[in-house]
């Protein structure tokens, strides 16, 4: 079972809520009540800045913050990777059918951490 992440300095700086649920790929630091967030997100998942002026391109968050936001996702989500990591580092599209513990095997990309975890029998 994943971990719950360890508090994040993520929040400690001024991104919007919709920037941090990009970067964490988790919706819900999003504000349900403002669809603004929603349709932001959604627009930085597919590589386009958010709604408001001002907004950051998303490749500038990942270059920005992307490390912290990968060490805390990988924490709480062993074996995967989140929406930023595959638009801006992944060497390559995944295959067909190919689950993500299985590409970052075959890239040589899961931490050792993730490692051992992955090696634990499901219950």
């Amino acid at each position: 079972m994943p971990r719950k992440p360890r508090k994040s300095s993520l929040r400690s700086t001024n991104l919007k809520p919709y920037e941090l649920a990009f970067l964490l790929d988790d919706d819900s630091y999003c504000r349900p009540n403002i669809p603004r967030d929603l349709v932001s997100l959604s627009l930085l998942r597919q590589g386009h800045p958010g709604l408001l002026f001002g907004d950051k391109h998303p490749k500038d968050l990942w270059t920005e913050h992307g490390a912290e936001a990968l060490a805390i996702f990988i924490e709480a989500n062993p074996g995967k990777r989140p929406v930023g990591w595959w638009l801006y580092e992944a060497p390559e599209p995944r295959d067909s059918g190919e689950s993500e513990p299985d590409y970052l095997r075959r890239h040589g990309l899961l931490t050792a951490g993730e490692k051992t975890w992955l090696k634990k029998p499901v219950l």
